[in-house]
């Protein structure tokens, strides 16, 4: 197994009634304030957006998106290209969460996944990474990574199966993580739910980083971004 990207809890979801304009919000908590909202859209927020907290962590989000309501083959909330910045001298910690309502499929037998890839573009010893997938009272086990060495990448999933999904849920995807002063990371990850049986999701493999051109060149020697 590999060494990697990103740390630290989940944030369950909600049940929610069905709502005909459901639509797709990125918040943003630092240090255990409130939530405010990054970027909201039905499907997708305008890709490109940047937002700065107060406490001077900047989101630069190139593509976050939902298909709510769903399909029978598949229901996603994904964050791809997203990109966070620590500019102030202090560290912080930080929850990013994508999440819409209204998923009427799929329902029944299900599989929730929960999918993530980066890069630590500048690291920091202070430096902590978790995400989770949230569908409706489900979530899955929070995937923990290291992300304190720079010009490290990598990916990983975990998946969660589901005796009965029934509709209309909610579905999230959560990350939770600390950042050192002056640290930058960038990240793609998706909460998925596919019906039972079929392909539990893939990994995010850097989407949109290319267009960030953060890519670490594979001539380097990278160390890996998920734990054995």
């Amino acid at each position: 197994m590999r060494h990697a990207l990103l740390a630290a809890t989940a944030l369950l979801g909600f049940t929610v009634p069905y709502a005909a304009n459901a639509a797709l919000v990125l918040s943003e908590s630092v240090n255990g304030g409130g939530f405010a909202t990054v970027c909201t859209g039905n499907p997708a927020c305008t890709p490109g957006v940047t937002f700065t907290d107060p406490a001077g962590v900047v989101f630069l989000i190139l593509g976050a998106s939902s298909n709510s309501p769903g399909t029978p083959q598949n229901g996603d909330v994904t964050q791809a290209a997203v990109r966070v910045t620590n500019s102030s001298g202090a560290t912080q910690s930080i929850v990013l969460r994508a999440s819409d309502s209204g998923f009427t499929a799929p329902t029944g037998a299900t599989v929730l996944s929960n999918n993530i890839s980066g890069t630590v573009v500048t690291g920091s010893p202070a430096n902590l990474f978790s995400s989770t997938a949230t569908a409706g009272a489900f979530s899955t086990a929070p995937i923990v990574s290291n992300i304190t060495q720079s010009n490290s990448s990598g990916a990983n999933s975990n998946n969660l199966a589901i005796a009965s999904l029934a509709a209309p849920f909610s579905l999230t995807e959560t990350l939770d993580f600390t950042l050192g002063a002056g640290s930058v990371i960038t990240f793609s990850a998706s909460a998925d739910v596919v019906p039972a049986g079929e392909p539990a999701g893939l990994a995010i493999m850097g989407v949109g980083l290319v267009g960030l051109g953060w890519i670490v060149s594979r001539r380097r020697s990278v160390s890996s971004l998920l734990p054995a």
